[in-house]
C-alpha cells in the first residue's frame, strides 16, 4: 500500500510517469505488476528509463531489509537497513546507477509516515512480542551454507504469506520527501549509498520520531490531523 502511494503521488507532484524497480522473482511470480508500473530490477534498464526521462522508484534493502526485520529487530519497523543479507555489504546497485548518469543527478529519499501502521498484523506481533525474530535470526546464522540461504528463504516465504492476514487500521499516511542528494565528482557507490541511507533515516526520525510500531500514536495522529482541518 505505502509503496503504491509514493509512487502515485510522486508522479502527480513531478508530471513524470514513475516506473518501480521490483526483484525479479517477484516480477516472473506475478507478471501483472507489469502493467501497473514495476519492472525488473535490472541496472541497464533503471539507466534506460532515466534516459528516456522517466522517474524510476526503488527500495535499496530490498528482500533483505525484510530479512533484517523478521529475522533481527521486528519491532524497529523505522530502522533503514541496507545491508546484503550474504555478503555483509550495503546494498548499492542504485548508487551504481546515480553515477552513471553522472555530476548533478538527484536521488530522493522518501518514507510513508505512519505506513507500517496501515495494517495490523497479529501473527507479525506475535512473532515479534515473543522474541521469535531474535531466536530465528540467530539459529540461521550460527547454521552452515547452504541451510542459512535456506532458513532465509523460508524467513521471506513465511513473511510474505502473513503480510497477507493484515487487518486494515484507519491512520493518516502522509509521504515525506527530503530534500535530494545530489551526486557530486568523487562520490563512490559506498559514500553516496551512505549520504542517501543516513538522509533517508535523519527524515524517518524527524517525521515519524520513533522508529517502533505504535498504532495509538498513529491513531492519535490521525485524529488530530482531523480536528484541525
Amino acid at each position: 500500500g505505502d509503496i503504491a502511494i509514493c509512487l502515485l503521488n510522486a508522479q502527480k507532484t513531478s508530471g513524470r510517469v514513475v516506473r518501480g524497480l521490483l526483484h525479479r522473482g517477484l516480477v516472473k511470480a506475478l507478471p501483472f505488476v507489469q502493467y501497473i508500473g514495476g519492472v525488473a530490477g535490472y541496472r541497464d534498464t533503471a539507466v534506460t528509463l532515466l534516459s528516456n526521462n522517466f522517474w524510476v522508484a526503488v527500495i535499496p534493502g530490498g528482500v533483505d531489509e525484510i530479512q533484517y526485520h523478521c529475522t533481527e529487530v521486528g519491532g524497529k519497523a523505522y530502522e533503514v537497513c541496507w545491508r546484503s543479507a550474504n555478503s555483509g555489504k550495503k546494498r548499492s546497485g542504485f548508487a551504481n546507477v546515480a553515477l552513471q548518469m553522472g555530476p548533478g543527478f538527484k536521488i530522493f529519499p522518501c518514507f510513508c509516515q505512519n505506513g507500517e501502521e496501515m495494517r495490523w498484523n497479529p501473527i507479525v506481533d506475535l512473532w515479534t512480542f515473543s522474541r521469535l525474530d531474535y531466536a530465528y535470526g540467530a539459529l540461521a546464522r550460527i547454521c552452515p551454507q547452504p541451510l542459512f540461504w535456506f532458513m532465509m528463504q523460508l524467513a521471506q516465504i513465511v513473511a510474505w504469506v502473513a503480510s497477507n492476514f493484515g487487518i486494515p487500521v484507519p491512520v493518516k499516511v502522509t509521504q515525506q520527501v527530503a530534500e535530494p542528494v545530489v551526486v557530486e565528482e568523487g562520490d563512490t557507490p559506498e559514500s553516496l549509498t551512505q549520504k542517501v541511507e543516513q538522509k533517508l533515516q535523519a527524515l524517518i526520525d524527524e517525521k515519524q520520531g520513533r522508529r517502533h510500531r505504535d498504532y495509538s500514536l498513529a491513531l492519535r495522529d490521525t485524529w488530530r490531523t482531523k480536528k484541525q482541518a
